[in-house]
């Protein structure tokens, strides 16, 4: 579910590139954010799409533990490298829309805030919430 919304996303940056104003309304120093956001983007579909090739190439046959924990790490980490370059994106619009670089970096930070504590800390938490349900439930 997640590689879909990564390639719309890329697909968008790839986009705006080749729009007129990318060249003439961005500053060298918004288009080489914008550039580094979408290397993220890529990087971040390359991790999402790894465990696919991962399984075709290693375990064909079976769906093991390992193929598990090797899908949830790269996922894991394509989410944190996704809200890095999704951020960097957010920052470069709001200056663009607002042309304050303070309001900017704040919803910039805010926008990795909110992605960080919605895609890494809050599943942490319930894992470890129902691993102690599951410890208090065995005893």
């Amino acid at each position: 579910m997640v590689l879909p919304g990564i390639q719309a996303i890329f697909g968008f940056q790839l986009i705006v590139t080749f729009n007129e104003r990318f060249a003439h309304g961005l500053s060298p120093v918004q288009q080489g954010l914008h550039l580094i956001a979408l290397i993220l983007t890529a990087v971040a579909m390359a991790l999402v799409m790894t465990p696919a090739a991962y399984h075709r190439r290693v375990e064909q046959e079976t769906i093991s533990k390992r193929l598990l924990d090797v899908s949830s790490r790269m996922i894991s980490r394509a989410m944190l490298v996704l809200a890095v370059g999704l951020s960097l994106e957010l920052y470069v619009v709001t200056m663009v829309v607002t042309h304050t670089p303070l309001l900017s970096c704040a919803v910039a930070l805010l926008m990795l805030a909110l992605f960080v504590v919605l895609w890494h800390t809050y599943p942490n938490l319930a894992r470890r919430f129902q691993e102690l349900k599951d410890q208090h439930e065995q005893r």
